[in-house]
């Protein structure tokens, strides 16, 4: 300090020196704002472990929050009062104004944390209530986008107030900004009619996140429902983007389970000792794969006049499973018979037709 005090004396009186206290006071306002948010950062964490719960972490971490945001308006009112004094404004004659135009701004910063943090605590204890992983996340987007609808609110009527205080004529303003409003509305009817759709896809719950669903014709798994666009992850690997509005039909096919009929040629020696493999071969496919919605159905060994015996196999695969019974299990229960000295007849070969079935596992 005693350096800084030098420093202050050396340099001409004037604008020269008003420069300098400016800048040292911002300087000081971002240091004790860094301290003190870390200060309470850490104190924060120190809480959050300390909490039973995820719940209990969500409200420690909205309190928090607005305890830091307080305290950034503190600093930022008293370094403005500061330099105002500096660059000679009296508190007398823009004291008011400014009081009220800050005060206006912390007051919708604070009233914006108390909803997030209120949001934040519906959010953590929704995620404990709710079981199914598909309603969580359909409560969260809603919880999310109410967030955020609060947030432009707020700041809409923390702008409004702020310009009537500065002697802005509101009516000018909301009328001007309802003619933008309208023009780009107009502009952007796109945009608005993705935003609705993906609205109601989301309250009605027509898909979520790790859904099987066809969207268009296009096949694959959700990795996203947003507001504008759903994120489609087709079998291939590549990742979709579709604009909800675009959406014309759309099938889920995670509410059904897959019925397989698979197709096993059973060899002309010994068919009954190849017949008896087939439940263990299953049972250790599905102990691997979970697959299987519930316990495959064997049917009894058919006679071909062509050129051996079958057994057909009826199975229902659990959602999102059936592409291991289409791709994997051929293959699986061809070596299980091959341990056990049974090879399918020349020219054969184990086959699966899949179709989706009415009813849910």
């Amino acid at each position: 300090m005693g350096f800084l005090t030098q420093l202050h004396e050396l340099l001409p009186a004037g604008i020269v020196r008003t420069i300098f206290d400016v800048l040292l006071t911002l300087l000081c306002a971002w240091l004790a704002y860094l301290i003190l948010t870390r200060a309470i950062g850490a104190i924060a964490r120190r809480a959050n472990a300390r909490a039973e719960s995820d719940a209990s972490r969500q409200v420690v971490s909205a309190a928090f929050r607005v305890i830091s945001g307080l305290a950034t308006a503190g600093i930022i009112f008293v370094a403005g009062i500061l330099v105002l004094d500096q660059l000679g404004i009296t508190w007398n004659a823009a004291g008011p104004l400014l009081a009220g135009v800050v005060g206006t701004i912390a007051v919708a910063w604070v009233a914006f944390h108390i909803v997030a943090a209120v949001i934040a605590a519906t959010l953590g204890k929704t995620r404990e209530s709710i079981k199914r992983d598909s309603h969580r996340q359909r409560v969260a987007t809603l919880l999310l986008l109410l967030r955020n609808f609060a947030k432009y609110v707020i700041m809409f009527a923390a702008g409004v107030m702020v310009l009537d205080q500065v002697g802005v004529d509101i009516g000018v303003v909301l009328a001007g900004a309802g003619i933008v409003g309208l023009a780009v509305g107009f502009g952007a009817q796109n945009l608005v009619r993705d935003i609705v759709t993906g609205f109601f896809i989301i309250i009605e719950g027509q898909y979520a996140v790790g859904d099987l669903v066809e969207i268009n014709g296009m096949f694959g798994t959700v990795e996203g429902v947003g507001l504008r666009v759903t994120r489609l992850r087709d079998p291939s690997g590549q990742l979709r983007y579709v604009p909800n509005g675009t959406i014309t039909r759309a099938g889920n096919y995670t509410a059904k389970c897959v019925a397989h009929a698979i197709t096993i040629p059973l060899p002309s020696e010994d068919p009954d000792a190849a017949l008896s493999l087939i439940p263990d071969a299953l049972d250790d496919f599905d102990r691997e794969f979970h697959v299987f919605a519930q316990p495959p159905n064997i049917g009894s060994a058919q006679t071909l006049a062509t050129y051996a015996r079958i057994v057909r196999v009826e199975t229902r695969s659990r959602p999102g499973r059936d592409t291991f019974v289409e791709q994997k299990l051929p293959s699986r229960m061809a070596a299980a018979l091959q341990r056990a000295g049974h090879d399918l007849p020349d020219g054969t070969e184990i086959s699966v037709a899949a179709a989706v079935s009415d009813s849910a596992p």
